[in-house]
């Protein structure tokens, strides 16, 4: 399958002074596997042919979105991972 539903997600900005290093709260036990962050793009659409705007990003892109994982975040970047606002069907 080429696309997976993620739950819907609510989004509220707060403003972040420091960058934080993720914590992974909630692990019961020392035999747990520990969690990374994957830091997601987030696009419009999965249409790759847009414009460039001044901050280097295309007109597509809307932001990144932390997502835990049990993988780390090269195993997701490797396979191009991304975050569709909506599908082109």
């Amino acid at each position: 399958q080429r696309f997976y539903p993620l739950p819907e997600l609510h989004v509220s900005p707060i403003q972040q002074t420091s960058s934080t290093p993720f914590d992974a709260k909630g692990k019961q036990d020392k035999d747990e596997e520990e969690l990374h962050l994957y830091e997601c793009p987030l696009y419009r659409t999965s249409l790759r042919a847009s414009s460039l705007t001044s901050t280097g990003h295309t007109t597509n892109y809307v932001t990144a979105v932390n997502l835990p994982s049990v993988q780390p975040a090269d195993n997701w970047i490797t396979r191009g991972v991304a975050l569709l606002c909506q599908l082109d069907e």
